[in-house]
């Protein structure tokens, strides 16, 4: 079964700084009920998209643990979302850059 959901557009006030963007992303997970769920994030090669990583993952580590401690367990859910290791370049971004 196939399952499809819009996640959200919403009108930026303000900078669209890493920040800004990272805030409204986490809150729309939140809402959603998906932040555990978050594996990657697709976007262009606009330089704010890196360092909105860095701070949603920088987020996200607040409630979960960002691997699995064998010794003494975890605390906190363990997240899939491993920050800019998990950040994926839109190919139709990149070959429009190429051709263009």
């Amino acid at each position: 079964m196939k399952r499809e959901a819009l996640f959200k557009f919403i009108a930026l006030k303000g900078v669209h700084s890493s920040e800004n963007i990272a805030g409204i992303t986490f809150g729309s997970l939140n809402h959603l009920g998906v932040l555990e769920k978050l594996l990657a994030i697709t976007a262009d090669n606009a330089l704010n998209n890196n360092t909105l990583v860095k701070h949603l993952h920088r987020q996200l580590l607040t409630l979960f643990d960002n691997e699995v401690d064998f010794e003494f367990g975890n605390i906190q859910p363990i997240m899939r979302f491993q920050g800019k290791h998990h950040r994926i370049r839109c190919i139709a971004h990149v070959l429009n850059l190429i051709v263009g």
